[in-house]
């Protein structure tokens, strides 16, 4: 059986917060989307866990509250994101 990808992060946080668009730019940050606020950085981030099968601490949290932060926290967990499209 073979494991299917987990959604990019971008797809996920436009999900997340119910966007109609479905990618925002790389530089986006927590504050600067309508709707990322804390309680939404907290769903984004155990998506993150549920889907990649990681564990986010504290620290790592707060690095990521840019789109850009949270897939290169991903990538150095050896997370492999699929293409952002």
């Amino acid at each position: 059986m073979t494991k299917s990808m987990p959604p990019h992060p971008n797809a996920l946080l436009c999900e997340i917060l119910h966007l109609q668009q479905t990618s925002l730019p790389a530089d986006a940050a927590q504050g600067s989307v309508l709707g990322w606020d804390s309680m939404s950085h907290i769903g984004f981030m155990l998506a993150l866990e549920r889907h990649y099968g990681i564990s986010i601490n504290k620290e790592s949290v707060l690095a990521c509250r840019t789109l850009q932060g949270a897939c290169a926290y991903l990538e150095s967990q050896q997370c492999e994101l699929p293409d952002d499209s």
